[in-house]
């Protein structure tokens, strides 16, 4: 049965970004892959189905705590529901709640990490849920930060927990990549995700993929016929402009400090202050 290569990333950090560029790439077609067609590309751990599976029973009957414990046996399902290794997209942390794996290792066979500069994605954040800037630091800050999508479950947590609970994790090989390498140098970095996944690295190939999955091209698909993952909370356009250092544009002085404050250590590791 297939396994599964988890596409993992706190929301707003360039996961769908990079599902794309991975879809254009593998499909290698001569025209950009359709932006709504992506959920069949890369699966969501939090597909219903899966869990219904699990627990042969529909989530209308499951418990406060069923959503938690059945994570790993829906992510098993996924996987044997398949021949192949296959993509899925993920926003949960990768630890134990209540001795319970939210990530199943058993089933894995790798993870691509994306993260991104806290106080960039404080204002993605922001205009994705529709909160205020205030508000989407306090999440960010939060610990026990959670999504709960039909009625299922997903720890997020505070961001630098959720980037530890990935990077700092030895169990499940890994490849890291950071949103601002992506938009600064996309050949490379995006050529790095090809080869470390053991695809054939076809320079051509890599150029379109790129072009294809470029935030242009994305926004313009979105524009035309828009995109079925854009949640009724988004204020603006789910592919907004894909700069990096736009937090400049918006965060004042004690906006920033208080991320820092929170986050500092992590973002020190990753180059992001200092």
């Amino acid at each position: 049965m297939g396994k599964i290569i988890w596409l993992a990333s706190y929301p707003k950090s360039g996961n769908t970004w990079v599902r794309a560029f991975l879809a254009n790439y593998i499909s290698n077609t001569d025209k950009p892959f359709p932006i709504n067609e992506l959920s069949n590309f890369t699966l969501d751990d939090m597909r219903l189905a899966f869990y219904e599976k699990a627990a042969n029973k529909p989530v209308t009957k499951f418990d406060t705590f069923d959503p938690i414990r059945l994570r790993p046996m829906a992510q098993r399902a996924l996987a044997d529901s398949f021949e192949v290794d296959l993509f899925v997209k993920t926003h949960s942390q990768n630890i134990e709640i209540g001795d319970v794996p939210q990530i199943n290792a058993e089933v894995t066979a790798g993870v691509i990490y994306i993260v991104r500069n806290p106080l960039d994605l404080a204002v993605s954040y922001s205009s994705y849920y529709g909160k205020t800037i205030d508000t989407s630091i306090e999440e960010l800050n939060d610990t026990s930060n959670t999504l709960r999508p039909r009625g299922l479950f997903c720890r997020i947590g505070k961001w630098s927990d959720h980037v530890s609970s990935w990077l700092e994790n030895n169990n499940l090989p890994t490849i890291c990549v950071k949103y601002e390498d992506l938009s600064n140098n996309p050949d490379k970095h995006f050529g790095r995700i090809i080869s470390e996944l053991g695809f054939e690295l076809d320079s051509e190939r890599l150029r379109r993929a790129i072009r294809f999955s470029s935030f242009n091209e994305l926004s313009k698909q979105e524009k035309q016929l828009g995109f079925v993952e854009k949640p009724p909370t988004a204020d603006e356009n789910f592919f907004r402009n894909g700069v990096t250092n736009n937090w400049e544009c918006h965060l004042n002085s004690s906006q920033r400090k208080r991320l820092e404050q929170t986050q500092g250590e992590m973002m020190q590791k990753l180059g992001y202050c200092g």
